[in-house]
Formats: C-alpha cells, sequence, structure tokens
C-alpha cells in the first residue's frame, strides 16, 4: 500500500468525499511520481464529480423520503378524519343524553331554588320594611330636633337684624345730614360765585356802554 498523507486524507473527508476517493486521493498525492498539478486537479475534480453525484443522490432519497412521508400524513389524517368523525357522533348522543338526564334535575333544583328565593324575598322584605320604620322615626325626631334649632337661629337673626337696620338707619341719617350740609354750603359758594361774575361783567360792560354813549 502506498504511503498515505493523514491531513490530505482528513481535509478529503472533512469535504465530503467517500472514504475510498478520499484515500486514493491522500495516498496519489504522496506518491512523488504522481503528485504532479496535473494530477491533483484531475483528483480535485474527480471527487467534486464524485461529491456532487452523492449529493444527488441523497437529495433524491431525501425527496423520496418526503414523499413517501407526505403520503403516510395523508392517510393517517384520512383516517383520522372518519375516526373524529364517529367519535364526534358518539360524544353528541352521549351529550344529548346526559342533557336530557339533567334536565330534569335542573327543573327541580329550579323549583327548590325558586321556593327558598320566594322566602328569602319575604324575609328581606320584612326586615326592609322594619329597618324604613326606624329611619322614619330617626328622620321626625331629628326634623323635631332641627325645627328647634332652626327657629332659635331664625330669632337671633332677626335680632341681629334689627340691630344692623338701626345702626345702618343711624348711619344713614348722619350721611343724610352731611350731605345735606355740604349741599347747602355749595349752594352757598355758587350764590357767591353768580354774584362775582354779575360783578365782573358790570364792571367791564358799563365803561363800554359809556363810550358807546360818547360815540
Amino acid at each position: 500500500m502506498a504511503t498515505m498523507i493523514t491531513e490530505v486524507y482528513d481535509a478529503f473527508l472533512a469535504g465530503g468525499a467517500p472514504e475510498a476517493k478520499a484515500r486514493e486521493a491522500a495516498e496519489a498525492l504522496s506518491s512523488e511520481s504522481l503528485s504532479t498539478k496535473g494530477d491533483i486537479v484531475k483528483t480535485e475534480g474527480r471527487l467534486a464529480r464524485d461529491i456532487a453525484a452523492a449529493e444527488g443522490r441523497l437529495n433524491n432519497k431525501i425527496a423520496a423520503s418526503e414523499e413517501r412521508l407526505n403520503n403516510k400524513i395523508a392517510a393517517v389524517r384520512e383516517e383520522l378524519s372518519g375516526e373524529i368523525v364517529a367519535v364526534r357522533e358518539e360524544l353528541s348522543g352521549e351529550i344529548a343524553a346526559v342533557r336530557e338526564e339533567l334536565s330534569g334535575d335542573i327543573a327541580a333544583v329550579r323549583e327548590e331554588l325558586s321556593g327558598d328565593i320566594a322566602a328569602v324575598r319575604e324575609e328581606l322584605f320584612g326586615e326592609i320594611r322594619a329597618v324604613e320604620e326606624r329611619l322614619n322615626h330617626k328622620i321626625d325626631a331629628v326634623r323635631e330636633e332641627l325645627s328647634g334649632e332652626i327657629a332659635a337661629v331664625e330669632k337671633r337673626l332677626d335680632r341681629k337684624i334689627d340691630t344692623v337696620k338701626e345702626e345702618l338707619s343711624g348711619a344713614i341719617l348722619a350721611v343724610d345730614k352731611k350731605l345735606t350740609h355740604e349741599i347747602y354750603g355749595i349752594k352757598q359758594g355758587m350764590a357767591v360765585i353768580k354774584t362775582l361774575l354779575w360783578l365782573i361783567i358790570a364792571v367791564q360792560v358799563v365803561p363800554f356802554l359809556k363810550a358807546l354813549s360818547v360815540i
């Protein structure tokens, strides 16, 4: 067996080449008489073709496997659909039977609850009426108490209003007197001003009239 370069062999295996081809390539490269560039190129081309062929075979196998799986899934779905329909029909019948069986129990429970509800309502109405009566008594008592307090407050307010009215009436009278006095003073001042105006007019007009008479 020819000497093989381990690194080359591992590299071809990592690249996806078949083990036999990788070994042949590694051995070919290890031989000095065959390790030419042309041989390396040929080997690489052969390996590339082998890899492409292997990938094609794998793709075909994968496609065939997927087709078989899809067919199996479709068959299982078709089989399960029939079973699901049968189960649904069986369950619908059982559900209808249970509903019919429970309808009597539900009607009995409703009748029993209706009687209990009626009794509870009557009891609550009685308690509500009692509470309303107690509240009415309390409201009446509060009204009486408040009416007395309101009357007392009204009396105090009336007294305060009378006091304020008296104070205001006295203030109003004082203001009236003050205004009357001020108005009287203003009238006297106006009379004096009128007199002065007449005197000024007479002083200015008399000489003018004398000058006209001379002319």
